[in-house]
């Protein structure tokens, strides 16, 4: 995920609410776990952008390691 990448940006949408969706499903909430991980990146822009849009799925920020394999 990137907030400078078009494509990531416009799956966001169907990504948080199928996050949503797994939350509320007792039976798939603890066999499935979901994360997405912003690469190049700023930390405050990924910040402001779930909170623009109101996504509450976790986000983790690389370590540039991600990238580079």
């Amino acid at each position: 995920m990137g907030t400078w990448c078009g494509p990531c940006v416009a799956e966001m949408p169907k990504l948080n609410s199928f996050y949503e969706h797994l939350k509320t499903d007792k039976l798939k909430s603890d066999k499935i776990g979901f994360m997405s991980i912003a690469c190049n990146d700023a930390a405050d822009k990924v910040k402001n952008f779930l909170a623009k849009n109101n996504y509450i799925i976790p986000v983790l920020m690389s370590d540039g390691q991600v990238e580079k394999t």
